[in-house]
């Protein structure tokens, strides 16, 4: 359990070093820091509270459901290939623009 601990923690350390991440940092710790002194630990804090309450409601929905791991794999795969797709086809997105505003 202690193991796995450390590895979780270590992949969290480094998924935040990914290049696609840590430009962001200054960026969003500073907005936070801003606003309170304490707000960077507010942010941490919010961000791993509902990573893990997200993770617990779909693990718990899952498991009542009869919901494996791999059809959870599958269906998150299906529904990224979509997102993509709708994304590259600009004809679909001419539904969803934005009212102009006012």
């Amino acid at each position: 359990m202690v193991t796995s601990l450390g590895l979780a923690f270590l992949a969290g350390i480094l998924s935040v070093l990914s290049p696609c991440v840590l430009p962001l940092l200054p960026l969003v710790l500073g907005a936070a820091a801003s606003d309170h002194r304490l707000g960077p630990a507010a942010l941490a804090a919010g961000l791993a509270l509902s990573f893990v309450i997200i993770g617990l409601f779909v693990a718990t929905v899952g498991f009542a459901i009869g919901l494996d791991a791999g059809m959870f794999r599958t269906g998150a795969a299906i529904m990224l290939i979509l997102v993509g797709l709708f994304l590259m086809v600009p004809a679909a997105r001419r539904g969803w623009r934005s009212p102009p505003a006012r």
